[in-house]
């Protein structure tokens, strides 16, 4: 009786647990987390069937929806810093679009309005990242033309809202480091502990150009930069339960 109701027990829990994981919707589009100066959260991504950045609320009803005006031969590879205070202090707001080049011609970035409008176009730039410094918010825009390679900054007119106030040392691990990269990258994870995942490397066409099996053992890979050309790459952890949302990282040798 006693084996009975402990099975029944252990049972039970397994349902309790299995329970707290619940699909809440899908979306056709890759979305990521954006917060706003008012400290409401959103979620966000491009779709490609109707050319438009799609904000949604956290309940998945719509927030904003901007069109972007499509450069033939381009793709658009990612959304990011979608703000509200940041580019600007205006009411409206803000979202940076990476462009990719279905051709010769080089990649691009822009800042977009609310209305889709360009506020600033950051030519031949692969990647972008956001501070807040002791001498004002900033933006690295990481260009690369031609075998050359190098960065540009930027001070901006908002304050940057990230989703959580993190110190240094929770940066330096949450985040490929040093970004760009010339000799060697550390690539941050999580996984589980007893399980095996795999940390794919993939271009930003989205063909997968390194592979690795990882586990709970070490937090990082320490990735050779010599093993890719230069340009931008993001990394994903696929497991069991799922695929991470990528992480771009820029090589530069």
């Amino acid at each position: 009786m006693k084996k009975l109701l402990l099975l029944c027990f252990t049972s039970l829990l397994s349902l309790t647990a299995s329970a707290q994981i619940t699909l809440e919707k899908k979306h056709s589009s890759q979305l990521d987390f954006h917060k706003l100066s008012t400290g409401e959260v959103k979620y966000a991504g491009f779709s490609e069937a109707t050319n438009q950045v799609n904000i949604y609320n956290q309940n998945h009803s719509i927030y904003r929806q901007i069109p972007v005006n499509m450069p033939t031969g381009y793709t658009v590879d990612g959304v990011d810093f979608v703000s509200d205070k940041l580019f600007n202090t205006n009411a409206g707001l803000e979202v940076l679009v990476y462009f990719y080049s279905q051709t010769s011609a080089p990649n691009f970035t822009r800042i977009l309005d609310e209305t889709g409008g360009t506020l600033t176009s950051l030519d031949s730039c692969l990647f972008v990242r956001v501070a807040n410094t002791p001498m004002g918010t900033k933006m690295i825009s990481y260009v690369s033309e031609g075998s050359a390679s190098y960065s540009k900054v930027y001070g901006l007119g908002g304050t940057y809202t990230p989703l959580k106030t993190a110190g240094k040392a929770d940066e330096l691990t949450a985040s490929p480091y040093p970004n760009p990269a010339a000799e060697s990258i550390r690539l941050p994870y999580t996984v589980k502990g007893g399980e095996v995942a795999t940390l794919d490397v993939l271009s930003m066409t989205g063909q997968v150009v390194k592979s690795y099996r990882v586990d709970a053992t070490f937090d990082h890979l320490q990735l050779d930069a010599h093993e890719l050309r230069n340009g931008a790459y993001t990394y994903r952890i696929v497991t069991a339960a799922g695929v991470s949302a990528g992480k771009k990282f820029v090589v530069g040798h």
